[in-house]
């Protein structure tokens, strides 16, 4: 898993995924079309911002002609990936993160989830919650 910053004009966000393609969807279910991806390593890994969507997501072949169907299909093809990658955005810096990763590693999903809500409603400054998106986004495609 690469390590990637959700682009925004508002709070930081930083989450992981196995490749830039997953990481244009946490951006697009989470954030939309105004945002974007770069990963933190490789900074040329990255997604569009504003615009040239359309073109790069079929440049990327997660769409291909029919822009619904494909981009839901696409979905579904890798669905676990992109609930693990939703359910990894924080808010924060890098070094929250760290701290937010030590603070949860040995609790259950329940506390993990309860103790991830309260951080990240603590740390939001925005009303633009990308964060309680990707959660939710996460959810409903877990079912």
């Amino acid at each position: 898993m690469s390590l990637f910053h959700l682009i925004n004009m508002s709070d930081r966000y930083y989450f992981e995924a196995p490749d830039v393609k997953i990481a244009a969807l946490v951006v697009l279910l989470s954030a939309g079309t105004s945002c974007g991806a770069e990963e933190v390593v490789n900074k040329t890994n990255s997604t569009p911002i504003l615009s040239g969507w359309e073109p790069w997501l079929k440049e990327q072949g997660i769409v291909k002609n029919d822009f619904k169907t494909d981009f839901d299909a696409y979905i579904q093809s890798r669905k676990q990936e992109l609930i693990d990658s939703l359910e990894s955005v924080l808010i924060g810096n890098l070094d929250f993160r760290q701290v937010y990763k030590d603070a949860t590693k040995s609790m259950s999903r329940e506390e993990l989830i309860a103790y991830r809500d309260t951080w990240h409603d603590k740390k939001r400054s925005s009303l633009n919650d990308i964060g309680g998106r990707a959660y939710a986004t996460a959810s409903k495609l877990r079912g």
